[in-house]
C-alpha cells in the first residue's frame, strides 16, 4: 500500500494489527455502520455506543468517502457482514485488489486523494 501509507476501513473478524503496516504506515478504522462516528472509539466517562449497529450503505458509505479512504479490508467470516456484501455488490464504487484464502482488499473508487499527513 505504499511507503506512505494508505486509508484502510477494516470489517471482519477483530484481528485488524496485521492491516497496520510493518511501520504502522496505515491509518486503519473500523467504520461505525450507522454514522454515529463518535461510537468508533471509547474515550473515559463517554456514554458506550455500538460501532455494529447495522445501518444503511450509504451511511457507511458516507464517512469512507470523507475520510479519503483508499481500501476496504474484508475478512471473511461471521463478522464480515454487511460490508462484505456492501463492498462485493457494489462495482461501481469498489475494485477488488487482492484477494488470499480469508482476507480480500478492496479499492475504494472516485475517491479524493487524502490530504498529505
Amino acid at each position: 500500500m505504499g511507503p506512505r501509507g494508505a486509508r484502510i476501513a477494516y470489517a471482519g473478524y477483530n484481528q485488524p494489527y496485521f492491516f497496520f503496516g510493518s511501520r504502522f504506515q496505515n491509518d486503519l478504522q473500523i467504520v461505525p455502520r450507522n454514522r454515529m462516528l463518535d461510537a468508533q472509539y471509547y474515550r473515559w466517562g463517554m456514554e458506550v455506543r455500538d460501532p455494529y449497529v447495522e445501518g444503511t450503505y450509504r451511511r457507511w458509505q458516507g464517512p469512507l468517502l470523507e475520510r479519503g479512504t483508499e481500501y476496504v479490508v474484508i475478512v471473511r467470516g461471521p463478522w464480515e457482514e454487511p460490508e462484505g456484501r456492501w463492498v462485493s455488490r457494489r462495482t461501481e464504487d469498489f475494485a477488488l485488489a487482492w484477494s488470499g484464502p480469508r482476507e480480500e482488499i478492496w479499492r475504494v473508487l472516485n475517491v479524493q486523494p487524502p490530504e498529505p499527513r
